[in-house]
């Protein structure tokens, strides 16, 4: 198993920092490049918005995703309150 530049994986990480409060929700790209950058992480915005769609309940982008937000409106996400990392 590879190693993620973003901790456990950029998904996972926002998704821990959401269910710990440390990610306030509904949280958008800006707050989820502010964690990062607290991190010590630079991911491009770009990144973080693929992260993001592609990590969305609604969406099966592949095995490599995993439904870990639900998108509350245009730009704005939240925890998947059934998502097991």
């Amino acid at each position: 198993m590879g190693t993620s530049k973003y901790g456990r994986g950029l998904g996972r990480e926002i998704f821990e920092a959401a269910k710990a409060g440390t990610l306030p929700q509904p949280f958008n790209v800006a707050a989820c490049r502010e964690f990062a950058r607290k991190r010590g992480w630079n991911p491009p915005e770009s990144y973080i918005r693929v992260v993001l769609a592609n990590s969305e309940v609604n969406r099966s982008h592949s095995e490599t995703y995993h439904n870990y937000f639900e998108r509350v409106e245009e730009g704005k996400y939240r925890i998947n309150p059934r998502a097991n990392p």
